[in-house]
């Protein structure tokens, strides 16, 4: 080996380093970018589910005051109401599928079928609605945010769930 070769096998021997170092940093990277993927994913889901329970908790408050405008015959807006909470079961049925629980799923169908059967009852003549009709249906409208609440309540369970195995 002569003295002028000496400092082309030396960059040779370094450039080669530096491809070992920059194929490391390159996987290392790749490695990062990869788990922040799968952290920005988890986020996303825990944002749906959190949403999920709070669209449960509002409807529940919707089907309160359907209570309670029923109970104060205010049949124009507990027809509202009753709508309100049909389009938002209905939707949000389809919606959070894979969010919920079975034992959540069944409590918002029931919701649903109990919302129908009010719905039919009160859209008739409110002056025809007597005391102790009146009576079954604020029955119903208690059932119905009971459901409600029940079914925000397990999904809640279940985020918690989740959150409590992802940090452990």
């Amino acid at each position: 080996m002569n003295i002028s070769t000496t400092p082309l096998v030396i960059f040779n021997v370094l450039a080669g380093l530096a491809s070992i170092f920059g194929l490391y940093f390159a996987f290392a990277a790749s490695r990062r970018a990869g788990a922040a993927a799968e952290a920005a994913k988890e986020a996303k889901q825990a944002v749906r589910e959190a949403n999920a329970v709070e669209e449960l908790r509002r409807l529940a408050g919707i089907a309160n005051e359907m209570k309670k405008e029923i109970q104060d015959s205010e049949w124009r807006t507990a027809r509202l109401r009753c709508d309100d909470l049909a389009h938002g079961i209905s939707f949000g049925k389809q919606r959070w599928k894979a969010l919920t629980p079975s034992e959540a799923s069944g409590q918002l169908e029931s919701a649903l079928a109990r919302i129908n059967t009010l719905s039919r009852a009160i859209s008739e003549d409110p002056g025809g609605i007597s005391e102790e009709t009146r009576s079954k249906l604020l029955g119903v409208c208690h059932d119905i945010f009971i459901k409600l609440a029940d079914a925000a309540g397990r999904m809640q369970q279940l985020v918690e769930g989740e959150e409590h195995d992802r940090s452990t």
